[in-house]
């Protein structure tokens, strides 16, 4: 895989030392295959990754106060396809833990995060490809199994418990399933948490939950800490 980038732009405070502020932004992200079995697709992408307009473009800022890292105006935006807005802190923060990064360590915590996507044939063109390709390719039925996945989306979701997971926010999550593969609105995801959600817990409850992803997720969220919202294109606000 071969990643071309047209254009890139960073800055930050305290470069001397540990980054107190870092900012990024990526303009015209495209990602080309390349195999040497294959040469074909790989010609063909660069081809298609010359296209005016086509690309990703991806800007975001990092700010560090303390022990809390925080993630502002996070954004990947594909154009007419959707785009994906994201900001979050996460406290626990240290030199040590750092130094542990990406592997992460189990003293960082998430307390607030705030994501909103816009689908206007992002799941169509910039999701299912990869994720039906890992997910379906072997499959001889591979409609019948999608539907089947969703379904089983769908009980999971059903299954969470109501403390875990308000009635409005399940609504919101069941319609963006019922709307699959050609979600058209945005959804908003929420959580705030005082105490936050550590590492240490998600290791914890996938390791006691593997078999069970409803009592997975009914552990590790507080009652209130996330709400999820759904607007279909067209929707008034």
């Amino acid at each position: 895989m071969l990643v071309l980038i047209e254009r890139m732009a960073w800055g930050g405070a305290g470069l001397g030392g540990l980054p107190d502020r870092l900012t990024l932004a990526l303009d015209g992200i495209r990602v080309v295959p390349v195999s040497e079995n294959y040469p074909f697709f790989e010609f063909l992408g660069r081809i298609e990754a010359g296209a005016p307009g086509a690309g990703t473009d991806a800007a975001f800022e990092l700010q560090i106060a303390g022990e809390t890292l925080s993630l502002r105006g996070g954004l990947l935006d594909f154009g007419a396809a959707g785009r994906v807005a994201l900001e979050a802190e996460i406290g626990g923060l240290s030199t040590q833990e750092i130094a542990r990064l990406p592997g992460m360590s189990s003293g960082l915590t998430l307390r607030q995060l705030q994501l909103e996507v816009t689908a206007n044939g992002l799941f169509e063109t910039v999701l299912a490809p990869p994720l039906l390709n890992m997910l379906l390719i072997t499959s001889d039925a591979p409609a019948d199994a999608f539907a089947g996945a969703v379904a089983e989306a769908s009980r999971i979701v059903d299954a969470i418990d109501a403390a875990a997971l308000a009635l409005a926010s399940r609504e919101a999550v069941q319609a963006v399933l019922d709307s699959l593969p050609h979600p058209q609105g945005t959804l908003t995801v929420s959580y705030a948490s005082p105490t936050g959600l550590s590492v240490a817990q998600v290791i914890l409850a996938v390791a006691l939950n593997v078999e069970d992803p409803a009592r997975m997720v009914s552990a590790l969220l507080e009652p209130d800490a996330l709400s999820v919202t759904w607007r279909p294109q067209g929707a008034p606000e």
